[in-house]
Formats: C-alpha cells, sequence, structure tokens
C-alpha cells in the first residue's frame, strides 16, 4: 500500500497541467504533494481519514479547496487565488498564508484544531468557526477586509484580538465559554453585536464602536462592566442573565428604540431620560432594579412615563412594558402573561 501512495506523489509531481482532482475514501493516503501543480483550480478531498500532511505550495491557481474528514497539518500558502475554502471534521494545525483573494472559510467541527493563523489573507469577508472546540488561538492580523466573523462553541478560545479588523461590521461569539477577553478598539464599523453564554466575559468596552445599533447580551453571568458612552447610534439592545450587571449607563444613546432587560437581578438603577426614541421597553425579573426614569421617552405612553417602580405586566398598543417582578402595583391590574391588544 505503501509503494501505491508513494506512487500517487511521484505521479502528481509530472502533472503540472493538472486543473482538477478528486480523492474519494482514500484512507490509506498519509501524505499528498502538489506543489507541482501549478496549474490545479479545483481540490476535493473526502474521507481521507489519515491524509496527515497537505501540501499546495505554488498552487496559484487554485481557487476552489473543500476537505471533509482530515488533516492532521495542512500548509496552503501562496494560493494566491484561492476565494473559497471548506474544511469540515479536521485538523489540527492549518496555516493559510498569502492567501490574498480567500473571502470566505469555513470550518465546521474542527476538534482538533488549536490555532489558526490568517496571515496576509487581506479580501477575507467572511469567517466561521463551528464547533472548533480546542481552538485556543486566533490571527486575524491582516484580515483588513473582514466584514463578519462568526464563531460558535469555541469553547478553549480566551482571547480574541480584533483590533484590525476595521471594515467588521457582525461578530456573533455564541458558547465561547472561556473567553475572557475581547478586543474591539478600532471596529468602528461594527453595527451588531451578538454574544450568547460568553460566561467568563467581565468587561465589555465599545468606546470606538460608533456605529453600533444591535447590541445583544445573553447568559453573559460574569459580565460586570458595559461601556455604551459612544454608542450614540445604538436602536436596539438586549440583556438577558447578564446577572452581574449592576449599572446601565445609556445617557448616550439617543436613538435607542428598543430595550429588552431580563434576569439582570443586579441591576439597581436606570436612567433612560435622554432616550427620546424609546418606544419598546421589557423589564422582567430585574429584582434589584429600584428607580425607573422614563420622563422624557415621549414615545412612551404618559402612563408608562409615570410608572417609576415595578411590579407588573402592563401593554398599550404598540407601546410595550413588562416589569415582571411580583409586588405593590401602580397601575391596575391586567394580565400577567402579555396579551395581544
Amino acid at each position: 500500500m505503501w509503494e501505491k501512495v508513494k506512487g500517487l506523489n511521484t505521479f502528481l509531481m509530472h502533472c503540472t497541467h493538472l486543473s482538477r482532482l478528486e480523492l474519494m475514501h482514500c484512507t490509506h493516503l498519509s501524505r499528498l504533494e502538489l506543489m507541482h501543480c501549478t496549474h490545479l483550480s479545483r481540490l476535493e478531498l473526502m474521507h481521507c481519514t489519515h491524509l496527515s500532511r497537505l501540501e499546495l505550495l505554488h498552487c496559484t491557481h487554485l481557487s476552489r479547496l473543500e476537505l471533509l474528514l482530515l488533516t492532521y497539518n495542512t500548509f496552503l500558502m501562496h494560493c494566491t487565488h484561492l476565494s473559497r475554502l471548506e474544511l469540515l471534521l479536521l485538523t489540527y494545525n492549518t496555516f493559510l498564508m498569502h492567501c490574498t483573494h480567500l473571502s470566505r472559510l469555513e470550518l465546521m467541527h474542527c476538534t482538533h484544531l488549536s490555532r489558526l493563523e490568517l496571515m496576509h489573507c487581506t479580501h477575507l469577508s467572511r469567517l466561521e468557526l463551528l464547533h472548533c472546540t480546542h481552538l485556543s488561538r486566533l490571527e486575524l492580523m491582516h484580515c483588513t477586509h473582514l466584514s463578519r466573523l462568526e464563531l460558535l462553541h469555541c469553547t478553549h478560545l480566551s482571547r480574541l484580538e480584533l483590533m484590525h479588523c476595521t471594515h467588521l461590521s457582525r461578530l456573533e461569539l455564541l458558547h465561547c465559554t472561556h473567553l475572557s477577553r475581547l478586543e474591539l478598539m478600532h471596529c468602528t464599523h461594527l453595527s451588531r453585536l451578538e454574544l450568547m453564554h460568553c460566561t467568563h466575559l467581565s468587561r465589555l468596552e465599545l468606546l470606538h464602536c460608533t456605529h453600533l445599533s444591535r447590541l445583544e447580551l445573553l447568559h453573559c453571568t460574569h459580565l460586570s462592566r458595559l461601556e455604551l458612552m459612544h454608542c450614540t447610534h445604538l436602536s436596539r439592545l438586549e440583556l438577558m442573565h447578564c446577572t452581574h450587571l449592576s449599572r446601565l449607563e445609556l445617557l448616550h444613546c439617543t436613538h435607542l428604540s428598543r430595550l429588552e432587560l431580563m434576569h439582570c437581578t443586579h441591576l439597581s438603577r436606570l436612567e433612560l431620560m435622554h432616550c427620546t426614541h424609546l418606544s419598546r421597553l421589557e423589564l422582567m425579573h430585574c429584582t434589584h432594579l429600584s428607580r425607573l426614569e422614563l420622563m422624557h421617552c415621549t414615545h412612551l405612553t404618559s402612563e408608562l412615563r409615570t410608572l417609576t417602580d415595578k411590579g407588573m405586566w402592563c401593554q398599550t398598543g404598540s407601546e410595550h412594558l413588562l416589569l415582571s417582578q411580583p409586588g405593590r402595583r401602580l397601575l391596575p391590574a391586567v394580565d400577567e402573561q402579555p396579551r395581544t391588544v
């Protein structure tokens, strides 16, 4: 079998005009060298379960690469025309250098991948890493055109720096349970940020995210500080189970139209006097909230603007206020669950 594998690599050394290669269920293939296939434009490797090394140096015409159920080490260097890369159920280490035309990268269930470096992938616009459970380091230094980043169940990632991703507009971090540091210093074009079950994140600074319009923080249970001072374009804010957050300042969020706070059990004060565009407000199980100022929220009804305590469901027309803690009621009792009006 080794002779067959060695023979395949020897054969491919002379296929200098090969443009497409598909290998399926080559379960004994351990090494594949394509450095001399300079005209290769499409490569598909599926179920090559023992492939431990793939070399694509000088495959300068490669535009599409699909890898399924492989490899330990993948080296992509000088694949300057690569535009889409899909990797599923792989690898230990992946190195992408000078893949300057790569625009979208998807990695799914790469459970042994620990480090991903995307050096000089200057045209990369979308990156999705799903269930890369051992990923601990992600380098995006020169991905200046990255506009969308999605990380799901990257449970070993503790630090994420996006300082050079100046065109990033959407960021989703879901179940990145060990993430403790998130750097967004130069993400001035970020418009949507979603964090879910980032349970080790304690501080989130958005000082330079001046174009942020939507922010969702769900089950960020250790978040104690949230800076929104310069988020003047924020229109929607959702906080759920941010149980350590005690203070929320929205003085400069003059475009805020929707606010949902659920199970923020340590939040004690909420000032909305400058949120003059607020049209929907939901507060549920914010059990320590003692002061609520709505006097200048002219898009809410007058009944809601005069409410300064907690205790009930109240819905009037399209304006919606939820205060769920049982206790003293300041308005006539209504159904405990929301109803359609």
